[in-house]
């Protein structure tokens, strides 16, 4: 059978990744918003800007708030398992508890 958190327990390079990233995304915004200061670069942002959408700062945030997304899912996923008579023995409860454990733990602090 085939679980929804297979995908996420499977490959835990998936999670090491955004984990890395999203611990870090204050020192890339802030290296962004630094190397937007330099003409050059700005200007080269400017000029692919045409052919990039969203916006490249737009795109530095997309793996956290894709994370938040996984987040919600989860939570989403749990709230409604919870009602349901088979909260334990639903096969994929336990798993789910801990992606959701596991993206709020990769999640940048409010």
């Amino acid at each position: 059978a085939h679980l929804i958190s297979d995908v996420f327990l499977k490959y835990p390079d998936f999670w090491d990744l955004y984990g890395y990233f999203c611990r870090n995304i204050d020192s890339a915004v802030r290296r962004y918003d630094e190397k937007m200061m330099s003409s050059d670069f700005a200007a080269l942002v400017s000029l692919k800007q045409g052919f990039v959408n969203p916006p490249l700062k737009d795109l530095i945030m997309l793996p956290v708030t894709r994370m938040k997304k996984y987040k919600e899912f989860f939570e989403v996923f749990l709230e409604k398992t919870v009602g349901a008579d088979f909260i334990f023995s639903h096969p994929d409860f336990s798993n789910v508890v801990q992606c959701k454990k596991r993206a709020e733990s990769l999640l940048p602090p409010d």
